[in-house]
Formats: C-alpha cells, sequence, structure tokens
C-alpha cells in the first residue's frame, strides 16, 4: 500500500514538474502560436472584464473595399449603447464546434453575462464538417481546452483530435454526396452527386442561351454547400446542444443568430428546390433552439447586392449588411438582458 502511495506521490511529482517546465520554457505558448490558438488570449483576457461576448467567424469582420464604415458586426452592436462593452471572439472558418470549446474554457470566475453566437448556416454541411482546415482546428480545440498544458501536448503529440488525412476526407464527403438523401419539389434530384453533375453539365444559361462557366460554377458550389438535410445526429447540433446545457448551467444567457445567405442568387442560379431545403434549415434551427434560449433568424434578411464575394457563397457582407444584422440582434439581446 505505501508502494504503490509512493509511486503515486513520484507520478505526480514528475507530471507536476513536466508541467512547470512545459509552461516556463515558453514551450507551450510555441505549440499556441503554431496551433494558431491565439483565441484563447482574447477570451481569456476578456472573461474578468467585460461582460457580453460575441462569436463568430468572418463575416464578423469582413468588409468590402467600397465600404465607408468597416466596423465590426459586433461593433456596430456595441455602439447601439454606450455602456455596451461586447468583446468580439472571432476567426475566419471556426464554427459551432470552436465556440463550443471556448465556452467550455470559461472559468466561474468570469463577469459573462451574455453570449452572442453567430450560426453559418453551411457549417452544417459536410462540405465544412470535412473541410481541410478541420485538422487544425481540432488542434486548437486541444488548446482551449481545460486540461493542464503537459496533457495537451501529449494529446498533440498522439494527434488526439480530428487528423484525418484530406484524401480520406475527400472520400467521405463524397460518399454524403450519393447517399445522404433530400426531397425536392421537382423530385428530380435526391442527392449532391446527381444535383451537381446535371447542372454542371447543362449549365446556367445567359441572356443568349449559351452556357455561363462562371455562373455554372457558382451554381454547384451553392448545391454543395446547402443541398443538405438537418438533423439531431448533425455534430454542430451536438456542439450548440452542449453550449445551451452549459451556459445553463452556469446561468449565462445565451443569443444564437443565424446569419443572412444569399438566398436571392440561390433562387437564380439553382431554382426553387435550393432555397426550401435552405428555409427547412433554417426552420429546423430555429424550432430547435428558440424554444431552448433566445433566437435571431437573419438567414433571408439581405439581398444580393449586400454580398461581397460573387464567385463563392460566403456569409460577407457589405456596410449596410452587416449594420441590418447587428440591428435585428440588437432588438432581441434588448428583450434578452431585461428578461428575469
Amino acid at each position: 500500500m505505501k508502494k504503490g502511495l509512493l509511486y503515486l506521490i513520484l507520478v505526480a511529482f514528475i507530471c507536476g514538474l513536466a508541467n512547470l517546465t512545459y509552461t516556463s520554457t515558453g514551450l507551450y505558448d510555441e505549440d499556441i502560436k503554431k496551433c494558431d490558438a491565439h483565441l484563447m488570449f482574447a477570451l481569456d483576457s476578456s472573461i474578468t472584464l467585460n461582460t457580453t461576448l460575441y462569436f463568430g467567424e468572418s463575416s464578423n469582420f469582413t468588409s468590402s473595399e467600397k465600404d465607408i464604415d468597416k466596423r465590426y458586426i459586433s461593433q456596430m452592436l456595441a455602439a447601439h449603447d454606450n455602456n455596451e462593452n461586447i468583446t468580439p471572439i472571432s476567426k475566419g472558418a471556426i464554427h459551432a464546434g470552436t465556440y463550443h470549446a471556448l465556452v467550455k474554457r470559461i472559468s466561474d470566475n468570469n463577469h459573462i453575462k451574455t453570449i452572442i453566437i453567430s450560426l453559418n448556416l453551411r457549417s452544417f454541411g459536410i462540405n465544412w464538417i470535412e473541410s481541410y482546415l478541420e485538422t487544425n482546428l481540432s488542434r486548437a480545440n486541444v488548446l482551449y481546452s481545460n486540461y493542464p498544458p503537459i496533457i495537451k501536448k501529449f494529446m498533440l503529440g498522439f494527434k488526439a483530435y480530428d487528423n484525418k488525412d484530406n484524401f480520406k476526407r475527400n472520400e467521405i464527403v463524397r460518399h454524403h454526396y450519393k447517399y445522404d438523401k433530400f426531397k425536392l419539389k421537382t423530385k428530380n434530384f435526391e442527392c449532391v452527386r446527381d444535383w451537381d453533375a446535371v447542372v454542371y453539365d447543362k449549365g446556367v444559361l445567359d441572356e443568349n442561351g449559351v452556357k455561363d462557366k462562371d455562373k455554372t460554377e457558382v451554381a454547384c458550389h451553392f448545391i454543395k454547400n446547402y443541398a443538405f438535410v438537418l438533423s439531431d445526429n448533425n455534430p454542430r447540433v451536438k456542439d450548440l446542444d452542449e453550449i445551451v446545457n452549459y451556459c445553463k448551467e452556469k446561468k449565462i444567457k445565451l443569443l444564437f443568430h443565424l446569419l443572412p445567405e444569399n438566398i436571392e442568387k440561390a433562387q437564380v442560379l439553382c431554382g426553387e428546390d435550393l432555397n426550401l431545403l435552405i428555409d427547412q434549415n433554417a426552420e429546423f434551427l430555429q424550432k430547435r433552439y428558440s424554444a431552448q434560449t433566445s433566437f435571431v433568424n437573419n438567414y433571408n434578411i439581405l439581398p444580393d447586392s449586400c454580398f461581397i464575394d460573387k464567385q463563392w457563397p460566403t456569409e460577407h457582407y457589405n456596410e449596410y449588411g452587416r449594420r441590418l444584422v447587428a440591428n435585428k440582434i440588437y432588438s432581441q439581446l434588448k428583450l434578452l438582458k431585461n428578461a428575469n
């Protein structure tokens, strides 16, 4: 018994020494930089100073070259109330998986009363779930966790995170394109593979009836990114469920807002069927979360003219678009903060 206890004390001492060495020599900071996990610094430095956090991807900070007002959505939101100090926790390509890891990092010793989380509809699709960027995002999530630093080092060393090769991710995406079924009003297609192939071959025609290569490519991107059906098993839905439960446990007010999508261009390039799928998924999220927390559904509030990128479906808006999104969020935020 005593021998076993001595072994435990020795192991604890070695682990503690290794942890101290790892953190005090700058090796931990180097791993944070290497894994691009700098959001932990923004989060850790803000939770004891501010009361509201805004989690978002590039939609928050992307602006048009023509914009006079280039403020973030979170900055426009904060400007509605001079007493409101909203900290943006934003980085390109992150999603609910990252938000989940960061929210759970919020310690009990904090001043956070409200969390705002942007929901990007594309992030629920297989294209984003199995993106080439996912390995790096998963590595960063290891560092965002509350494990002791030396345990994180072991996890990174043994690749205890989503570390698929890109060819494997491609295989998974192609599998979902073929076998994930949906029902369209026209009943022309039931999977992404068939729909995408027909659109690519036939093409989107210009005013002269000739295939427009650029518009055809954009139409195929829309199909691949939005032609899916949300369900309880979606990993991003599971992340959001965990966030809801955690905020309830910690008594933090939570607001989800669904970002605007370019449904006007989707309608023009792909027809009514794709918009019906987008509508269906937006309704799924609204029904699921409006009953549990505060929810703002902005998915259809912006015209095509507000979207900056024309060759790829994104959630990047000009200043008018960002301001309208901020206004919609603020209206709901007021109600949330006045609620008991």
